[in-house]
């Protein structure tokens, strides 16, 4: 169904929004440096990198839904 169908626009009517006040802002995907880099932010520790690390090479094992 196009976005005619349903009523929807691309700007949004009511003219509410908040501005955009970002710490950070990556490229867009996930990698190991933009892991490593918030992880860094944060002020987390090793151990704790390590295992979100860990964490995002299972999550690039697992098939895709199809």
């Amino acid at each position: 169904m196009a976005k005619e169908e349903l009523g929807l626009t691309t700007e949004y009517q009511y003219g509410f929004k908040d501005p955009d006040r970002s710490v950070f802002k990556s490229e867009a995907g996930l990698s190991r440096e933009v892991v490593a880099t918030i992880s860094e932010m944060k002020g987390e520790p090793g151990w704790m990198r390590d295992l979100r690390l860990r964490a995002l090479e299972i999550f690039w094992e697992k098939p895709l839904p199809t």
